[in-house]
């Protein structure tokens, strides 16, 4: 039991059995001899109690610093929802400078494809007097056409020669027709090409009908021989017809060709066919 030296106020346990109403003690500390009494047993009880019951709710309360569910909760999400709106905000920022990118390239990619892949010639029909000015403008000159053995693709006919500017103004995209006609004057085949591209003999007889073609329209040359062409200066053309008809090829007349100038711009200005 905890007694108390009324002199001094210090306090001493002692053991239970040495407690009594009758009871004397010294005080280790001022060597005051006084009695225990009751009103010193009933403080000492007082106080028992008070201990025990403050043990008894200090049990059951939860420990001081374990956080209850809900503020473990809130201490968890405090950082992490300011953190995911940085992450969001971060991440819509780089995709819409992903979308921007996009957009200028295709943009970029556009306008390269409108100055050097864009369409050539485009012009309006041709009237009678437009042809008769590009016959007058545009001359073919060393013209032939001759069968050549393929090795894929067995006998082709081959149109080839020359195109020269006669007018004062240069010329772009000048642009041919050949028409094969069979002996009863009735047109077999035909096709339209630009002038520029060629193909060597090597080529002719070698290469399938595909890789000719791509060679024949091939944007490159046509862009590099067949624009800005000054009066006086000569473009080649070459054109291929495939699998002609074999009742053409037998013909004992054979057949005729017709080549007619089609297309044709000043440098700058819209096509005129």
């Amino acid at each position: 039991m905890a007694v108390t030296c009324p002199n001094c106020n210090s306090t001493f346990n002692l053991p239970d059995d040495h407690v009594s109403l009758e009871a004397r003690a010294r005080c280790s500390v001022c060597k005051h001899i006084f009695q225990i009494g009751p009103a010193m047993l009933k403080a000492a009880e007082i106080r028992v109690s008070s201990q025990v019951a403050a043990a008894v709710e200090d049990e059951s309360a939860p420990p001081p610093d374990a956080p209850s569910a809900s503020s473990a909760r809130a201490v968890e999400e405090a950082p992490y929802v300011p953190r995911y709106g940085f992450q969001k905000a971060a991440k819509s920022r780089k995709g819409k400078l992903i979308v921007l990118v996009i957009l200028i390239m295709a943009i970029a990619g556009a306008a390269g494809y409108y100055f050097f892949f864009r369409p050539l010639g485009g012009g309006e029909a041709a009237t009678g007097a437009d042809s008769a000015r590009l016959a007058r403008e545009i001359s073919i000159i060393s013209r032939r056409q001759y069968l050549q053995e393929n090795q894929h693709l067995g006998k082709i006919i081959v149109i080839d020669g020359m195109v020269v500017n006669s007018s004062d103004k240069p010329k772009d995209f000048i642009k041919l027709e050949a028409v094969l006609i069979n002996p009863k004057g009735v047109v077999i085949m035909s096709k339209e090409f630009f002038c520029g591209p060629e193909l060597k003999q090597a080529q002719i007889r070698t290469m399938g009908e595909v890789e000719m073609e791509r060679w024949l329209t091939s944007e490159t040359d046509i862009f590099r021989l067949n624009t800005g062409v000054d009066k006086g200066v000569q473009v080649p053309f070459m054109t291929v017809f495939y699998r002609p008809p074999p009742a053409l090829l037998e013909s004992a007349e054979g057949y005729s060709y017709r080549l007619t100038v089609i297309e044709a711009q000043n440098a700058g200005d819209r096509a005129v066919r």
